[in-house]
This record gives structure tokens, C-alpha cells and sequence, in this order.
């Protein structure tokens, strides 16, 4: 009897470049700025000689109020099944027929807003209520997050403000003074190695801003998407950020890397984020991010990109 064989693929790997500084960012407006974008996430599955079955299964992004409505998904291949839970989309992909390479396309369209601190602020009021539980989970520590780790705690408690909003603020000032950029990594890091390292890409920043936010006891969580920008040769539109819970806002977004890149601010996000999940490790997925595989018989090669679109 043969045993599946289990191999797991980080789609997209890779966390989008942000560009140079920038000298200014455009004016807040008093409501959520609307824009239409359109994505393909092209994956290609290239089988052994001897591969039997693929099990593919991949985050779709899926409407969230105040943040993106997705008006469309077409599939290439249809999946086999589509169903929600933990707050996700999820497409599973069951492929049998492998006497060639199968190119799985995923094109999506959205309408996203902008909902930085500053356009919550002007729109007032409660934009995206919470549960108790998911506000009590953002205060855990899991993979990565370490934010029950001793210098975690030490560089938390050496972070001061008035309030949720300017504590916040200084916990992203020191992640965007403590890391330095480095290039994509494979590694999984966390927010205690990145710490002890003062190195990361986009996740590392994310993970201890909110490993830090947490250790505050301020409720955080990582976001995981696409950033809706033509990406340079080379790099990728797969990106990281992460979202603060401030009461009467409700999850205001932050991202860290780009703002130690100087193109955004604490309060100030430009409009061309694509929410994925906000599950920083996620069991149906095997902890691994955006998706994973599983394959019969011989080994397969997996190939993916991000194609990001004209204004649809």
C-alpha cells in the first residue's frame, strides 16, 4: 500500500519592495477613497513522471466590509470545492490528469477602500466591530509571534504613550528604527529572532510590530495579500502588514516596512492593499502561508507569480 507523500509550497513566497522614499502622500480625503483593481494569481504544477494525484489548496480573497468588496473570481481550472471558514476563502484543486503541466489562473476583481487611521478618524465611528474572542486571540502568543518571549517584554516595556493610538505609533517607530531591510529569506524568523537580529523583510516587520503591540497588551494581528502595484523585475506583489485594534476605529492597518521605506505613515496608507487572511498560522494550511500541496507518487515542481492588472 502507498502512502501519500506531502510536500508543502508557500505560494508567492516572497514580500513586495516598496519603492523609495517618498516626499509626500497624497491628502486624507473625509471618506474611504475607492479604487478598482484586477490580479491574476498564476500558479503552474509540473508533474513527475510518476505523480498521481495533486491536492492543491489556496486562499481566494473574499469581501470584507470597509476594506474590499471582490466583485469576481474566474478559475482556469474550476475547483473541485470552495468553502469558508476561520474567516477565509478557500479553493481546493484535486488533479488527477498529469500527462502534462497544469497552469491553475486565478484572476480576481476588486474595489478596495482606503481605510488608514487618518480616513477612519474623519468617517468616524466603530468601522469594523470585533468579538471578544478574536480581540483575545490578538493577545496571544503563537509561531512567531513571541510576544510572551523576555526581550520581547523588555523592549515592549521600554515603549511608553498616552493611549492605544500613540502607543501604537512608538511601537512602530521602534520596529522602523530597530530592523534594517534585507531581501527576501525563506526562513521563518519571528519576532524574537528579528529582534535579537535587527534584520527582516516585510513579515518580520509585521511579526514584531505585532508581537510588540501584544506584549502591550494591545490586540494586533499580521494581514497577508497583495499589493496592488506593478511589481519590478524580479520582485513580487505578495506582501505583509498588519492591522491594531483602537477602540471606537475598530483595526486600524500599519505597515511597517513601508513606512521605514518612507512611502507611508503611522496614519497614512496608500489605497492598494488586497486582504488574503489575517491568520498569521493557519491549520488548514498546515501553518504554512497562502497555501499547500499534496501530491501521490513522484515529486512536482511548482512554479507561481502575481500579475497585477490595468484599472479594471
Amino acid at each position: 500500500m502507498r502512502s501519500f507523500s506531502l510536500a508543502v509550497a508557500v505560494l508567492l513566497a516572497g514580500c513586495a519592495q516598496p519603492p523609495g522614499a517618498a516626499t509626500t502622500l497624497p491628502a486624507a480625503p473625509a471618506g474611504a477613497q475607492a479604487r478598482s483593481v484586477s490580479f491574476t494569481i498564476a500558479q503552474r504544477i509540473t508533474p513527475g513522471k510518476k505523480t498521481e494525484l495533486v491536492t492543491f489548496t489556496t486562499l481566494v480573497p473574499r469581501t470584507i466590509p470597509g476594506r474590499q468588496v471582490i466583485r469576481r473570481i474566474d478559475y482556469s481550472v474550476q475547483p473541485d470545492k470552495v468553502f469558508e471558514k476561520h474567516g477565509n476563502t478557500y479553493a481546493v484543486f484535486i488533479l488527477d490528469r498529469l500527462d502534462r503541466p497544469v497552469e491553475v489562473n486565478i484572476r480576481v476583481w476588486a474595489d478596495i477602500f482606503r481605510s488608514d487611521l487618518e480616513t477612519l478618524q474623519a468617517r468616524g465611528g466603530l468601522a469594523e466591530p470585533e468579538t471578544s474572542e478574536e480581540l483575545k486571540r490578538c493577545l496571544r502568543a503563537e509561531k512567531c509571534i513571541e510576544c510572551d518571549a523576555g526581550p520581547i517584554q523588555e523592549a515592549a516595556g521600554r515603549i511608553g504613550g498616552k493611549d492605544r493610538i500613540e502607543q501604537a505609533r512608538n511601537v512602530l517607530a521602534f520596529v522602523t528604527s530597530t530592523l534594517r531591510y534585507s531581501s527576501y529569506s525563506k526562513q521563518q524568523k519571528g519576532a524574537l529572532k528579528s529582534l535579537k537580529e535587527k534584520t527582516g523583510d516585510c513579515t518580520e516587520h509585521a511579526d514584531l510590530f505585532v508581537a510588540l503591540c501584544r506584549a502591550k497588551g494591545i490586540p494586533a494581528r499580521t494581514c497577508d495579500g497583495f499589493i496592488m502595484h506593478p511589481p519590478k523585475p524580479g520582485d513580487t506583489a505578495r506582501h505583509k502588514w498588519a492591522e491594531v485594534y483602537v477602540e471606537q476605529l475598530g483595526w486600524v492597518p500599519v505597515d511597517p516596512l513601508l513606512v521605514a521605506r518612507g512611502g507611508a505613515s503611522f496614519g497614512r496608507l496608500p489605497n492598494r492593499y488586497v486582504y488574503a487572511t489575517r491568520l498569521r498560522n493557519d491549520v488548514l494550511l498546515d501553518n504554512y502561508e497562502m497555501s499547500y500541496y499534496r501530491y501521490h507518487g513522484e515529486n512536482i515542481k511548482f512554479e507561481d507569480s502575481v500579475i497585477v492588472h490595468g484599472r479594471s
